[in-house]
């Protein structure tokens, strides 16, 4: 091998490396290199080991607290499969028992059942040909006991000493019943109807509570006629009624009339209380069974009427009625069911159709022998009427009169003093005039003898009402200048509807532009 000393190049006496040399001097820096390599090979491989390892180890430590919760597991579910075997053999032990206690009210059941058929066999000894001698278990006979008697075709029974026919008199019990009493137990129930009668009650007042001297007739508690005919009277609202306990309803008031100067009645003379039914409030009972009802209270005992007329007075419908006590409520009723199907002049609309009294004096006139029955003519009284105009001091009261569908008297439906207020209203209202003029009605001067403006009423009247104006101090035919305070006198004329006051009229020229005021009356009565 040559010799190379130094770096550089080759010096004298140096010996030049051969290509053997540098060959193997490359192969042992390859080899060299793929050692280094191999080596950071080998390491990377360790590392990947070293990793996997420990995730092998965090695995094993995982499935290691996994069999630990595993096993948690299973013995909570050992416990749980031991309590529910506890629990099944409790049910498999009450279901025993249960069983038992079955078994038990069977055989109970089963004895009693024997021992009822055995009582009834006792008693009843099925279809013999003879009368027995002992039971059908050669028992002693009981007494009661029964048998069908094959022979003679018919039921025995023994009576403890000796056997007998069942149909004897002493075994049947045959109770007998009238008609009545059979009506009366299977009645239908009657429900409470409305009254078609407006203020039966005598509830509303419009036009004043108290008057004197009165000898015609007039309107006083609203709808409600006091037909005066003989003597003297005093017609008044009284606080006397029928007790709740009587008349199944508080009721406050009654229409009283009271005779100050007595008299004879004579020839057409009649004192009734009266009201007059509309044609639509009547149609509905046209041809049909109705009943009306009343409280009366008088101080004579005696024979009243009460009677029914059509509008033209050609159809008359008269019955009879006993006060019994004096100074008692008493109620009374009729039943109408022979109605008129044809004949007489009625009213279907807005105009009276029926009129209706209940009379407490009269002449002979009217007087009618023939009784609840519809007749033609004009009859309303009896010859065997009480003259209650025959004493002074005598008085007759009425409240609670109904009128109503059917032949019983039910309980009145309850209505409001609002709703009875509002059904007076399609008849009458009156709206009292203010002695402030300012806040009354006003109408407005604009041209001539008119001065307009507009009321409404409270309802739609019947027909168009009779109107009377009143100034602040009362006076009739008269309203109040609102600026001046003058008294002028004024009518409505023709200018009134059935829904409202729209003007006022002056015989002489109003005051161009002045506000004039008034209260109203405005009456629709039949």
């Amino acid at each position: 091998m040559a010799t190379y000393r130094g770096a550089g190049t080759p010096g004298e006496g140096e010996a030049m490396p051969t290509e053997q040399d540098l060959q193997d001097a490359v192969t042992a820096a390859e080899l060299a290199e793929t050692n280094a390599a191999a080596s950071e090979a080998a390491a990377s491989t360790s590392e990947a080991n070293a990793a996997t390892s420990e995730t092998n180890s965090a695995a094993s430590a995982a499935a290691s607290a996994s069999s630990a919760t595993d096993a948690e597991t299973a013995q909570t579910a050992a416990e749980l499969a031991e309590t529910n075997a506890e629990t099944a053999e409790t049910n498999a032990e009450t279901a025993e028992t249960n069983a038992e206690t079955a078994e038990t009210g069977a055989l109970a059941a089963q004895t009693a059942a024997e021992a009822a058929l055995d009582e009834f066999t006792d008693l009843y000894l099925g279809s013999k040909a003879s009368d027995p001698t002992l039971d059908n278990d050669g028992d002693a006979l009981q007494t009661g006991a029964i048998y069908w008697n094959s022979t003679s075709s018919e039921m025995r029974v023994y009576n403890g000493a000796a056997w007998e026919d069942f149909n004897q008199d002493s075994y049947t019990k045959a109770e007998t019943y009238s008609q009545t009493e059979i009506d009366a137990q299977f009645a239908p129930i009657e429900r409470p109807q409305p009254n078609a009668l407006i203020n039966g009650d005598m509830n509303v007042w419009q036009r004043g509570t108290y008057w004197t001297g009165i000898t015609s007739y007039y309107y006083f508690a609203d709808r409600w006629i006091v037909n005066p005919g003989v003597g003297t009277w005093t017609i008044s609202r009284v606080v006397d009624a029928p007790t709740i306990a009587q008349a199944g309803r508080k009721i406050n008031y009654c229409l009283d009339a009271e005779v100050t100067t007595a008299g004879t009645p004579t020839g057409t003379n009649q004192t009734s209380f009266q009201y007059r039914m509309e044609g639509y409030d009547y149609n509905e009972f046209r041809d049909q069974t109705y009943t009306i009802s009343w409280w009366f209270k008088a101080s004579t005992t005696g024979t009243y009427n009460f009677s029914l007329r059509s509008k033209g007075l050609d159809r008359s419908y008269v019955s009879e009625f006993t006060v019994d006590a004096a100074d008692t409520w008493e109620q009374k009723s009729i039943t109408v069911s022979d109605v008129p199907s044809s004949g007489g002049t009625w009213n279907g609309l807005n105009d009276v159709a029926v009129y209706m009294d209940i009379t407490m004096a009269g002449g002979t006139t009217y007087d009618t022998a023939t009784l609840d029955e519809w007749q033609t003519g004009n009859y309303s009284m009896t010859t065997g009427l009480v003259n209650l105009a025959g004493t002074i001091g005598n008085y007759a009261r009425v409240t609670g009169i109904k009128m109503e569908h059917g032949s019983v008297v039910t309980p009145t439906v309850r209505t409001t003093y609002d709703s009875e207020l509002d059904r007076c209203h399609r008849y009458y209202h009156y709206i009292a005039p203010n002695a402030s003029a300012s806040v009354n009605p006003s109408f407005v001067a604009a041209q001539g003898n008119l001065a307009t403006g507009y009321v409404s009423f409270p309802a739609v009247m019947r027909d168009v009402p009779t109107i009377t104006i009143y100034d602040k101090s009362g006076t009739a035919g008269a309203c109040d200048n609102v600026s001046t305070g003058a008294t002028v006198a004024a009518t409505v004329a023709t200018y009134a509807y059935v829904h409202a006051l729209v003007r006022l009229y002056k015989a002489g020229a109003f005051t161009g532009g002045e506000v004039y005021a008034c209260g109203y009356e405005a009456d629709a009565e039949i």
